[in-house]
């Protein structure tokens, strides 16, 4: 299916468009139906959204929860687009991205407010200008700081559970929808925490501590420089697709299978990089879904380990191919 076409209807899922009516009229311009999503995300592959919205206030996050609740509809949150994988028959529902939830409010004695919808590079020039230690390892790290909270992003020494205070947690499908979890409550823990999959990130309250500028900086530089070093696979891709098991690196499993330079189509396990799925131009989602399972299959035949994605899969994906 072309990339980018929506083919759902309200009517396939059972759905009057008069939910879509009523999110136009109260999102206006942050309202978009039939939206190709393909550019939002950083595999560059994907359909389209039935309807896109970006709230402003918390009043339209009440909104939201009241329409998906009254019609049933499906949601789905999208940040930076950095670490999931968008079905080529697009998403039904509602799909909502934080965009005007960026901002970082200084709350004195090295604490930040920082909205979900603001991004891991903004957010790490803010604290390394500011002399804010305990996130600057997480430069160079695309996406959201929302989706960062949910997933526990994290390099090196550094994950970013580790500064989180507290969190305003938007539960769509729950009424009063809106509550302050701590960080206990967040559970965090490798690249996972309670929030998913059923909650969001509004915005989050991050500890850090006083450090020299000029540290901080070096420390910057050199995470980009060895992310651009590490990561340099030559084509768009969502970084790592697995999770590390405990004591193992991915790469290595995948690399020890012989998937090097694997393909599906035009998706392709890196040559570079083995923990990475280039989309070398032209490739669809599902060929990307297909080499996912393929190298799942393969690394537990020649490993005896599952390798867990941790990228999110979105939307409807076809029964994978026997290898």
């Amino acid at each position: 299916m072309e990339s980018g076409r929506n083919p759902y209807r309200a009517s396939d899922a059972g759905m009057s468009d008069d939910w879509r009516s009523a999110l136009s009229r109260h999102f206006g311009d942050d309202c978009l139906l039939d939206e190709p999503l393909a550019a939002l995300t950083t595999w560059k592959v994907g359909g389209a959204a039935q309807c896109l919205v970006r709230p402003r206030h918390e009043e339209d996050l009440h909104f939201l929860s009241a329409l998906i609740q009254q019609h049933n509809l499906p949601w789905w949150i999208l940040g930076g687009g950095s670490n999931v994988l968008i079905s080529d028959q697009g998403l039904p529902g509602i799909v909502i991205q934080l965009t005007h939830w960026a901002e970082i409010h200084d709350l004195g004695n090295q604490s930040l407010s920082v909205g979900g919808g603001c991004s891991l590079t903004q957010l790490v020039a803010f604290t390394v200008e500011h002399g804010l230690g305990g996130v600057e390892e997480l430069a160079g790290i695309p996406g959201s700081v929302g989706g960062a909270v949910a997933g526990n992003a994290g390099a090196a020494d550094q994950q970013i559970g580790q500064r989180v205070v507290d969190v305003l947690v938007w539960t769509p499908q729950h009424c009063p929808s809106l509550s302050l979890w701590d960080a206990a409550a967040c559970d965090f823990n490798y690249r996972h925490s309670a929030l998913i999959p059923a909650h969001v990130a509004v915005t989050v309250t991050l500890q850090l501590q006083s450090r020299p500028v000029e540290v901080l900086q070096n420390r910057k530089s050199e995470m980009i420089q060895h992310r651009r070093q590490a990561h340099k696979v030559g084509g768009p891709n969502a970084g790592s697709v697995f999770r590390n098991p405990a004591g193992q690196q991915a790469w290595r499993l995948i690399d020890e299978s012989g998937l090097r330079g694997a393909r599906v189509g035009q998706a392709q396990v890196s040559t570079q990089h083995t923990n990475f799925i280039v989309n070398t131009g032209g490739a669809t989602a599902d060929e990307i879904y297909q080499l996912i399972d393929r190298v799942q299959r393969t690394v537990v035949r020649h490993t005896g380990v599952l390798l867990q994605p941790e990228v999110r899969l979105m939307g409807t994906f076809g029964e994978p191919d026997e290898v």
